[in-house]
C-alpha cells in the first residue's frame, strides 16, 4: 500500500478521476499484464507518460488494455509498447474496447495467419517473428511492433493488403500502426524513459 498510494494518488489527479477507481483501474492492469504490485510506480508513469502524450484518459487506457493485455503479455509485446499502440491508435479516434479490440485482433493474427495473410506477408517479404537465444535455448519470438509495422508500411501494405493480413475488424488500426510506425517507436522509448 505505502509503495503504491504515491503513484495511484498521482495518476488521481493527473485524470481528475476518483482515488479508488484509479486504484482498481491500475491494478487491472497490472493483473491483465502479470505485474507484480511492488512496480506500481512504473506502472503509474508509463500510464502517466500515456495520457500526457496522446488523446486516452486513464479510464480508456484501462478499457483499452482490458480486452487486450492477456493476448499483448502473451505474444510477448512489451508493457511501454502496448501502452504507446494505445495511445497512438486514441490520436486516431480509436479508444477504448475499440482500440483492445483491435490490438486483441492484430496480435492474434501476428501469432497465427491464416493462408491469405501469409501469402501477402510472404509477397511483402515482412516477417512477424525472429529468432532469439533465451539461456542457450533457440527461440522463435515476435518482434516488437514498431519493426512490424514499419516493415509493412516500407514494403507498400496497402489497406486491402492490412485487411487480408490482419482482417477487416482491425485493419484500420493495423494502418493506423504502420503510418504512424516512427511514432510508436518514440513513444515506446518516452514511455521506457519515464520512470521517476
Amino acid at each position: 500500500i505505502q509503495n503504491s498510494i504515491r503513484p495511484i494518488a498521482n495518476l488521481a489527479l493527473i485524470g481528475d478521476n476518483d482515488i479508488a477507481q484509479v486504484a482498481d483501474l491500475a491494478t487491472n492492469i497490472m493483473a491483465g499484464y502479470n505485474i507484480d504490485t511492488r512496480s506500481m510506480p512504473q506502472v503509474a508513469d508509463v500510464i502517466a507518460s500515456t495520457i500526457s502524450r496522446s488523446n486516452v484518459n486513464i479510464i480508456e487506457t484501462a478499457e483499452s488494455f482490458k480486452m487486450a493485455a492477456g493476448s499483448l503479455r502473451l505474444a510477448g509485446i512489451d508493457f511501454t509498447e502496448a501502452s504507446a499502440a494505445i495511445g497512438l491508435l486514441g490520436n486516431a479516434g480509436i479508444k477504448g474496447t475499440m482500440s483492445g479490440t483491435s490490438l486483441r485482433s492484430i496480435v492474434q493474427r501476428l501469432a497465427y495467419q491464416p493462408k491469405e495473410a501469409r501469402e501477402i506477408l510472404n509477397k511483402l517479404g515482412v516477417s512477424f517473428t525472429h529468432w532469439v537465444d533465451e539461456f542457450g535455448i533457440r527461440k522463435e519470438k515476435i518482434r516488437p511492433l514498431a519493426d512490424i509495422f514499419e516493415d509493412l508500411y516500407k514494403k507498400g501494405a496497402t489497406l486491402g493488403d492490412m485487411q487480408k493480413i490482419f482482417h477487416r475488424t482491425s485493419a484500420n488500426a493495423a494502418m493506423q500502426l504502420a503510418v504512424n510506425h516512427k511514432d510508436l517507436r518514440r513513444d515506446t522509448a518516452s514511455h521506457r524513459a519515464s520512470h521517476g
